[in-house]
C-alpha cells in the first residue's frame, strides 16, 4: 500500500495550519492572541495561514506588531491543490470560528491526518468527537486555544493519535475523495474554480 498524504513520517511536528477566508467570524484575532501566548515557549512553531479576505492586512499587521514573523506566515490565497499539500505536511489544524456552516476545511485537514483544534460549534460537534478525532475549545477563548495548541505541540504522540483517528473517521464516514470531486465540480460550474 502506498503512502497516504499526511502519514506521520511526512509531518512537520511544529507546523500548524489555518485555512479560510480572513473575516471576523473566523475568530482570527483569538488565534493570533493564542499564538502570541505560546510563541515564547515554542520557538520552532510554524503557523501557516492560507487565505485572503478583508482582514488580510489586519492579520499581517498584528503579526508584525507582536513580533510573530518568525513563527507565523500569512501566505494569502492558495490554489486548492496546494492547500492539500500544506495540510499534508502540517501536524495541527486550527479553526477558531465564531460561526461555521459545513466545515469543509476541517474535513480536508482531518483527511490529511491533522490534529484539529476547533471551536465547539453545533456544526463542528457533528464532525468532531472531543479528544478522540479532534479537540473542541469554547469559541472566543484564546486562552483555551493556546492551552490546546501547547498540549499538541508538546506531546507529538497525542497529536499524531488524534490526527490518525481523524483520518480514519473521514475515510470511513465521509468518502472524502468523492466529496471533494463533487465540490470541485460545483465550484467550477458556478465560476469559482
Amino acid at each position: 500500500m502506498g503512502k497516504r498524504t499526511g502519514d506521520a513520517e511526512e509531518k512537520e511536528e511544529c507546523q500548524v495550519t489555518w485555512v479560510g477566508r480572513m473575516v471576523p467570524e473566523k475568530g482570527l484575532l483569538y488565534l493570533l492572541r493564542a499564538l502570541t501566548t505560546i510563541s515564547k515557549d515554542f520557538k520552532t512553531l510554524n503557523m501557516v495561514m492560507l487565505g485572503g479576505g478583508p482582514m488580510f492586512n489586519q492579520v499581517r499587521e498584528y503579526v508584525r506588531i507582536h513580533g510573530l514573523e518568525r513563527n507565523c506566515h500569512v501566505v494569502g490565497p492558495y490554489p486548492h491543490g496546494a492547500v492539500a499539500e500544506v495540510l499534508g505536511r502540517s501536524s495541527i489544524f486550527v479553526l477558531p470560528s465564531l460561526s461555521e456552516g459545513m466545515p469543509y476545511a476541517l474535513l480536508e485537514a482531518m483527511a490529511c491526518g491533522n490534529a484539529s483544534i476547533v471551536s465547539a460549534l453545533p456544526t463542528i460537534r457533528e464532525v468532531v468527537e472531543d479528544k478522540k478525532d479532534g479537540i473542541l475549545v469554547p469559541p472566543q477563548n484564546s486562552e483555551a486555544l493556546a492551552e490546546q495548541l501547547a498540549n499538541c505541540l508538546s506531546d507529538n504522540s497525542y497529536s499524531r493519535r488524534i490526527g490518525a483517528n481523524a483520518r480514519d473517521k473521514v475515510e470511513k464516514s465521509y468518502q472524502f475523495q468523492q466529496y471533494v470531486e463533487r465540490l470541485s465540480s460545483v465550484y467550477t460550474s458556478v465560476g469559482h474554480s
